[in-house]
């Protein structure tokens, strides 16, 4: 019976105590309130923006596993909706292990190789939103948003361009480092296959 494999009953513990973390951390006085005066209008645009969201990275997902295996879409929506749940109950994102460990059990991969892959979404990630900050700290400094002398819209902007600067460092050091991991650099190898397979 399923009810006396141990898996089930980890599950049960697990979830169980997740549960009591997420109530733990909540004032059930200022949800209340939150509730109360919540716009529940947005709620369902809200939810469906969500998980449209999710259905792209479910997708960009499954394009950094291809070397690996071909997932459906479908089968990796479910563990990505997962992985961000157990993030927003973790600390320190947490929830990418389990999303990696879940994957690796459901599908039959290394654990290693699903990290990795998320290791390079993480990547892509921080080099979009750098891109971002560096398109838009220059409109921001032409539309005045920085208050004060020129001297110190000049000192802000230099600010920023050495946080910009050192960030980009900060990631092309990462991405070199987990290029140079041989889980990675088995990926990459794997990758290039791949496409330079195609017609």
């Amino acid at each position: 019976m399923f009810y006396k494999k141990w898996q089930f009953w980890l599950g049960g513990i697990v979830s169980a105590a997740l549960l009591l973390l997420l109530l733990y951390q909540i004032d059930l006085g200022d949800l209340k309130n939150d509730l109360r005066e919540a716009n529940y209008y947005l709620l369902v645009p809200s939810i469906a923006v969500y998980f449209v969201a999710v259905l792209f990275r479910a997708a960009r997902w499954q394009y950094l596993l291809i070397p690996i295996k071909r997932i459906p879409v479908g089968r990796l929506y479910s563990v990505v909706v997962i992985g961000y749940t157990a993030n927003n109950l973790l600390p320190m994102r947490l929830g990418e292990l389990v999303r990696s460990y879940h994957l690796a059990h459901r599908e039959n991969l290394s654990t290693s190789s699903a990290l990795a892959t998320i290791a390079v979404e993480r990547v892509y990630d921080g080099i979009t939103l750098l891109a971002f900050a560096a398109l838009s700290a220059p409109l921001l400094l032409l539309l005045g948003e920085f208050d004060g002398s020129a001297s110190v819209s000049r000192a802000t902007g230099i600010v920023i361009m050495v946080v910009v600067i050192s960030a980009f460092a900060i990631l092309l050091a990462l991405f070199t480092l987990l290029a140079s991991s041989p889980c990675l650099c088995s990926l990459a190898g794997k990758m290039a296959g791949h496409r330079s397979s195609r017609p």
